[in-house]
């Protein structure tokens, strides 16, 4: 029993890793003004490679959230469009 969940805990642990990996991934190829956004998705990879690697399920609150998390990730970096100029006569 103990060794069993030695182990669950090893893979929980590995997906985690596998989440940062991916955060130092990304650091390394863009600027860290722009990476520091993305800290944001570490636990929403955590979950996907939670569901991809080990068969875990999430539950429609925790796919609702990682929605919002990539949203607000896409909002934070997104570039802003050119303001209009306002006419003058």
């Amino acid at each position: 029993m103990i060794i069993v969940n030695l182990i669950g805990q090893t893979d929980q642990s590995l997906v985690n890793i596998g989440a940062y990996g991916l955060y130092n991934y990304a650091v390394s190829r863009i600027p860290v003004s722009q990476a520091s956004a993305y800290i944001n998705l570490i636990p929403v990879f955590t979950l996907l490679l939670a569901l991809a690697l080990l068969g875990e399920s999430l539950n429609p609150l925790q796919w609702l959230a990682s929605g919002l998390v990539f949203g607000g990730v896409w909002l934070s970096q997104r570039t802003p469009s050119a303001a209009p100029v306002a006419a003058t006569s």
